[in-house]
């Protein structure tokens, strides 16, 4: 079990971010494409849950090729959102203000994540 959490921990959020920043227009399951504000947020979040994972993850039941893995993922998430930045909106939607309300509260989270790894 804490392997299990260990493992998503290092890789579902990168995973997310990495999705997040591919995607280029509306699908079947996915109702919005890419925003700046939803990019950042998302590596905010990734990032910070990495920093985490590798602090206090169980990584003698775990092997750390999970932690490259997941490092790995964050690279290649941030060349993926550096390459569309340039044609990437910063809020997309009808109401702007309604989506930099949705994406503050994680990134913030994640910076404050980030700072107490950071002290600690």
């Amino acid at each position: 079990m804490y392997s299990a959490a260990t493992v998503a921990l290092t890789l579902l959020p990168v995973l997310a971010w990495l999705g997040f920043a591919a995607r280029r227009r509306p699908g079947r399951w996915v109702r919005r494409p890419a925003d700046r504000l939803g990019a950042v947020s998302h590596g905010t979040v990734a990032v910070a849950l990495l920093a985490y994972a590798h602090a206090a993850g169980f990584w003698h039941l775990v092997s750390p090729w999970v932690w490259t893995t997941g490092a790995g993922l964050a690279v290649a998430a941030v060349l993926v959102s550096v390459h569309r930045w340039e044609r990437l909106p910063v809020a997309r939607g009808p109401r702007p203000w309604a989506r930099w309300l949705s994406t503050a509260p994680p990134a913030l989270a994640g910076l404050v994540l980030l700072v107490a790894l950071a002290l600690v």
